[in-house]
Formats: structure tokens, C-alpha cells, sequence
């Protein structure tokens, strides 16, 4: 795709009522730092659980940061290893290093 043609498309999609909404609902509540999340090092957590999550594994990252968006960093700690690999399983394609 040519620069011209993105500029194109990019400013045709920014026009879009839906696409500003969902730009606006981002900004707000980033889904890779959630508002939601108080304890800093969960959202670290959080942070670097979104660098291995592709926009085609969205529904996945979020279904795993809806079980983890409400525990702070010592009870997830307390999860213990088999708890956060179940957890963390949609992610890593069954694979998970011990």
C-alpha cells in the first residue's frame, strides 16, 4: 500500500462514529494498562502479558486480564504456579516454561 493510499484509507476510518468511540473507549481504559487495575505491579504484569498478544488473540488476552484485573500483585503471587499457568495458558498456545 502506497503512503497516499493509507493517508486515504486512515482519514476515510477516522470519520467513522464507531472507530472514534472505540479510539475514545481506548484511550480512557487502555486494555495493555487498565485503568482498573490499581496495583502498579499488576498492570506491569499486565503490560508485559500484551507484548505476546496479537490483535488476532485479543478476546484471549482479555478474557486473562478479566481473571486477573481484581487480585493485587501479592495474591497473584499467591496463585502459585499451577493457578497462573492455567491462567496464563490462552496465551502461550498450551506452552508455558517450568
Amino acid at each position: 500500500m502506497t503512503k497516499d493510499k493509507l493517508e486515504q484509507v486512515l482519514k476515510s476510518i477516522s470519520k467513522n462514529k464507531k472507530v472514534q468511540e472505540e479510539v475514545f473507549k481506548n484511550f480512557e481504559n487502555n486494555l495493555w494498562w487498565p485503568s482498573a487495575v490499581k496495583d502498579k505491579k499488576m498492570r506491569l504484569i499486565i503490560a508485559g502479558l500484551s507484548t505476546r498478544v496479537s490483535y488476532a488473540m485479543i478476546n484471549s488476552y482479555i478474557k486473562v486480564i478479566r481473571q486477573l484485573e481484581n487480585l493485587d500483585y501479592y495474591e497473584f503471587l499467591a496463585l502459585g504456579h499451577n493457578k497462573v499457568t492455567e491462567i496464563l495458558k490462552p496465551l502461550t498456545g498450551g506452552h508455558i516454561c517450568r
